[in-house]
């Protein structure tokens, strides 16, 4: 018995990764984010091709998939200045 693609409820993760040509853990940060669109069979996440190459197509909202190529955010560090103080702005200070 061989793939039938009438009978594939989506792709997976392994999947997405090699037809959009990206890492696994780009997927897997999408699919957390929420910015590649995916449904759960069980607790696996499957991708619909069609959606997904709507989203490529930019056929729904940047705001929808604005996180799947950008690196994570580290929120140990903080938006501000750097460890040494250096951040811009005078701090209240006068010469």
């Amino acid at each position: 018995m061989g793939f039938n693609q009438d009978k594939h409820i989506g792709m997976t993760m392994v999947e997405l990764a090699d037809y959009l040509r990206v890492s696994l853990s780009t997927v897997k940060r999408g699919t957390k984010s929420g910015d590649i669109p995916h449904f759960k069979v069980g607790k696996k996440p499957r991708y619909d091709k069609a959606e997904v190459d709507k989203v490529i197509k930019g056929n729904r909202p940047i705001n929808e998939i604005g996180g799947i190529y950008k690196p994570k955010k580290d929120p140990k560090k903080p938006d501000g200045p750097d460890k040494n103080g250096s951040g811009g702005g005078d701090h209240g200070q006068s010469l």
